[in-house]
């Protein structure tokens, strides 16, 4: 029996858009500190608590006697991609993806307790190995102890960095595809199994900090980074543990700041080599809107240690792993609402992206010196309702080592 959630556990068409001037919209579902409701700027905390709480719904519970509020919630979110890639000097090839469809589930227990999760589906199908994955994103308990300003959070957890990371539905950002530094920098999507503290002890001020899983340093690659090492909570080893954490500050409306850090050990979690191989990373974020403009920006810088051990061959069998001791990239994104002044509830937001990253920043060696790549992403996004978003966009990719590309991408995204 599925029944309507309270505004404290919401499904995913009520994640905001904090782009502001994109749609407009009553509900956040803030990933950052577990699904919560954040107020649109017309709206005071007694009005929305009246306008966007469902009556209670009750059900007895026959271990304590009298009955306790209980809510379970179903949403999702998906996309799908066509594409075109037009190499310098080679022919097009194109295709057409269901890149991912994501199944939300969540419970209210009662009593400050609540369970969220997500499994999402990739590439359509798999047959006999071969094609897409199904997989857990995210899976946790969640013990509101002091409301909303600590909250204790244990299970599968998004790992607190960056942007896209924490909130990733094809709506909540532009272009077809993901940026590429939340992807070749930042590993998104990126979950572990940890426990940690949540909460907002004053409005705007948000924070998570874990104990979690750490990566597998055997599977880092010079092209990739540090994406291939990610464990996602299968069978994953422990021996190499790391911390997560972050801090998001918003000083006005529309206006977000955030700070994240990880520190973790990856050799331990691998018999391939004996060196600890510690991974320190940071990111700085920030997104601000006004009168239907947009910006968004975003630098992460990846430090991985003892890469000598990693780049040892003693048995002639090639290296354990080519990464970079270095990996830098960031990204700035503006846009329009063009629909802004003409309150249709429609959105139709042209955007420009510049990208520059590098998987293997300093490198001396030329044998572990990868190129580094200038991308930029011009493109439109058209939202007749906020759940629903058709895109375009053309991007132009031209690495250092001169083998450019253009794309051509159209999608379609939602979300419920």
């Amino acid at each position: 029996m599925l029944l309507r959630p309270p505004a404290r556990i919401l499904p995913l068409s009520a994640v905001a858009l904090l782009l502001g001037g994109l749609v407009p919209t009553s509900t956040v579902l803030a990933q950052d500190h577990g699904p919560t409701l954040d107020l649109p700027p017309e709206a005071s905390t007694a009005e929305a608590s009246s306008a966007e709480t469902p009556p209670s719904t009750e059900t007895p519970n026959a271990a304590t006697g009298p009955s306790t509020p209980s809510a379970t919630s179903v949403g999702g979110y998906g996309e799908l991609h066509f594409n075109a890639f037009m190499p310098d000097g080679g022919d097009t090839t194109t295709e057409i993806d269901l890149h991912r469809v994501v199944f939300f589930f969540g419970h209210e227990f009662g009593h400050g307790f609540r369970f969220y999760s997500e499994l999402e589906v990739e590439h359509a199908f798999i047959e006999h190995g071969e094609g897409g994955e199904v997989k857990l994103e995210q899976a946790y308990i969640q013990w509101d102890m002091l409301d909303r300003a600590l909250s204790l959070r244990a299970g599968m957890v998004l790992v607190p960095f960056g942007l896209t990371n924490r909130v990733h539905e094809p709506p909540s950002f532009h272009g077809v595809e993901r940026p590429s530094v939340d992807s070749l920098i930042i590993p998104t999507t990126w979950s572990e199994g940890g426990i940690g503290l949540v909460g907002e002890p004053v409005e705007g001020l948000r924070y998570e900090a874990y104990l979690m899983g750490g990566l597998n340093a055997e599977h880092f690659t010079q092209g990739k980074g540090i994406r291939g090492g990610r464990q996602s909570v299968s069978h994953a080893v422990t021996d190499g543990p790391a911390l997560a954490a972050r801090v998001s500050l918003e000083p006005t409306l529309g206006v977000e700041l955030g700070l994240s850090g990880y520190f973790g050990l990856t050799g331990p979690n691998t018999d391939a080599v004996s060196a600890s191989v510690p991974v320190s990373a940071v990111a700085l974020d920030g997104r601000a809107t006004r009168a239907g403009l947009e910006a968004r920006a975003e630098l992460a810088y990846i430090h991985v240690g003892d890469t000598e051990a990693l780049r040892a061959d003693p048995m002639g069998t090639g290296p354990v792993s080519d990464v970079g001791s270095d990996i830098f990239g960031g990204y700035l994104e503006l846009g329009y609402d063009v629909l802004h002044t003409m309150e249709t509830g429609h959105a139709l937001v042209p955007f420009v992206r510049a990208e520059w990253y590098d998987t293997t920043l300093s490198e001396d060696d030329p044998t572990f010196n990868g190129p580094s790549v200038f991308e930029l992403t011009m493109g439109a996004d058209y939202r007749p309702i906020p759940q629903i978003a058709f895109k375009v966009d053309v991007q132009f990719e031209r690495p250092s080592d001169g083998n450019d590309e253009n794309v051509v991408d159209l999608g379609i995204g939602w979300m419920f």
